[in-house]
């Protein structure tokens, strides 16, 4: 215990080129357990990087040992990495209240976090949560015990269900109207979430973001569905 609040002042007394260096040299230990006591002095000396760096660690180490990530430190370091500014954060912390261990004790309201974990996670760029959220958008239900009517039932109620736990979000980000909102907006728009697909929409987004000087704006724009767009005007 001594020896590890030693090792934790000294990275917290590090420069910023000192932690990079150091989370540099740490990254691909093959030792699991001991990148993530590395990882965990970075992220607890504010680093931030380290956190994604952490969270891929849990994931490496429960493959490895051919188990489930622990899904109470996953959750904790994924709120620590969300509370620091982490792009990965709030798209794990949406993939944590998911699973069914959190469903099962309280379906309504562990999967209203997670959508809304996933929109906080497009604020901050994040595409791979905007396929997830894609994904509950267009969830089927193709249960053997379904008829067609009513597979389309329970989509549409489940499509309601989405944009009643949204909503609030939605109109904080119109209001918000900066360059968050218009990261998580333009991706909406762009793959259809909620919205209607509307690419000029979408471009509008995307377009204030790179001028901006956003490379995410830049690189969603180099997106060939726009050009389609195009050719179809």
């Amino acid at each position: 215990m001594g020896s590890r609040c030693v090792s934790q002042k000294s990275v917290k007394g590090m420069s910023g080129d000192e932690q990079r260096q150091y989370w540099f040299q740490s990254r691909d230990l093959t030792d699991l357990d001991e990148r993530l006591r590395r990882m965990e002095e970075l992220a607890d000396a504010g680093f931030v990087s380290a956190y994604t760096t952490l969270i891929d660690a849990l994931f490496e180490r429960a493959d490895e040992n051919n188990e489930k990530v622990p899904l109470d430190q996953l959750e904790y370091w994924a709120r620590r990495a969300a509370d620091s500014g982490n792009i990965c954060g709030h798209y794990y912390l949406g993939l944590v209240y998911e699973t069914p261990e959190y469903l099962q004790k309280d379906f309504e309201t562990y999967m209203e976090k997670s959508l809304r974990e996933y929109l906080l996670a497009m604020e901050k760029e994040s595409e791979p949560a905007a396929q997830r959220l894609l994904f509950h958008w267009n969830r089927e239900f193709n249960s053997s015990q379904y008829t067609e009517e009513e597979k389309a039932v329970a989509q549409a109620n489940y499509r309601d269900m989405i944009e009643d736990y949204l909503a609030p979000e939605i109109e904080r980000l119109k209001e918000q109207d900066d360059e968050k909102a218009c990261c998580a907006l333009g991706q909406m728009y762009f793959y259809g979430i909620i919205f209607e697909q509307n690419l000029l929409k979408a471009r509008e987004y995307f377009q204030r973001l790179a001028d901006a000087g956003y490379s995410f704006g830049q690189r969603m724009l180099t997106n060939p569905l726009f050009d389609e767009d195009d050719e179809d005007e």
